[in-house]
């Protein structure tokens, strides 16, 4: 009886001896998604307590792979020197037990498992494990480009990742058969994609939509056409916008008329100078649009014409 009392004493201090030497286990990866450029946050809390502990954020597979370290101050000697002075934790609230780590400028090179780890004189414990997921996004661009048949609609999604998929959609909300999208990759790692569409006569609007379907994330921008736009070769503007999610809108001048006065007119001036003629109005036109009136007062009456 006594031995048994003896070894079971003994296996008991041994199993302590082993949980305050090593890591307690952690939740389940959270999956955490940040866009290029701007600021990542990758939650961890512990409970509140006076005894503030050790934390250290690492990322797998860098060496050094400390990203943030924390003994009662930042600690920089063994920090990867690609998050110099790119990540922290807020300081005045370690002692709430928010251990979480900022990173600033993200970069589609910061993808990858991150760990939160405090370190106690009683216990080392994995707190939290993340992965994050950098998303690259940017605003397609409709611009009129030259091609053999005439005047193409080219739209262009700059700097995606990772790779998206570009359509042309009229105004039911169905495909417009376009050209093979012509893709390039940066040194970054993300991706420019170029398409071209021969614009239809017969839709009120074209909407470029550039997806990333891994990360579900959407941008669009929209293009309207006036009805009055297509019987005549004056000139016309367009609508209105705001870079969201949703639907950008833009300011275009169109140029499409009936096919005996247009086919006149196109000869008279080569290619080139008619995109150019084109792609300044959509310019002129966007910067000289005016904000809608307050409530209760009158619209402006005057009106601005391009020199």
């Amino acid at each position: 009886m006594m031995t048994f009392l003896r070894l079971s004493a003994g296996y008991l201090f041994f199993l302590l001896f082993v949980s305050a030497g090593c890591p307690a286990p952690a939740d389940p990866i959270v999956k955490i998604i940040a866009f290029a450029n701007e600021t990542a946050i990758l939650p961890c809390h512990i409970d509140p307590s006076d005894d503030l502990p050790t934390v250290e954020w690492s990322k797998e597979n860098i060496s050094p792979n400390i990203t943030f370290l924390y003994r009662g101050c930042e600690t920089f000697a063994e920090k990867n020197p690609l998050f110099r002075d790119r990540t922290n934790i807020q300081l005045d609230k370690v002692k709430d037990g928010d251990l979480s780590q900022i990173i600033h400028d993200v970069r589609l090179s910061d993808a990858g498992v991150y760990r939160c780890l405090t370190r106690t004189e009683r216990q080392v414990q994995v707190q939290a494990t993340l992965e994050l997921f950098v998303v690259a996004v940017s605003k397609p661009k409709l611009t009129f480009v030259p091609a053999d048949d005439g005047v193409m609609l080219q739209c262009k999604a700059e700097c995606w990742f990772p790779e998206p998929q570009v359509q042309f959609l009229d105004d039911r909300g169905s495909e417009i058969e376009a050209k093979e999208s012509q893709r390039v990759e940066d040194p970054t790692g993300c991706f420019t994609i170029t398409r071209t569409v021969a614009l239809k006569v017969d839709t009120s609007s074209v909407t470029c939509k550039v997806q990333e379907t891994q990360s579900n994330v959407t941008r669009k921008t929209h293009l309207h056409i006036p009805g009055s736009c297509m019987s005549s070769c004056t000139n016309a503007c367009v609508i209105t916008g705001a870079v969201t999610f949703v639907v950008t809108g833009v300011c275009v001048l169109l140029m499409l008329c009936g096919n005996a006065v247009c086919g006149c007119w196109i000869k008279k001036l080569a290619k080139e100078q008619t995109i150019y003629n084109l792609n300044a109005e959509i310019s002129y036109f966007t910067s000289r649009l005016e904000p809608a009136p307050q409530c209760g007062q009158p619209p402006s009456t005057s009106v601005s014409t391009p020199p």
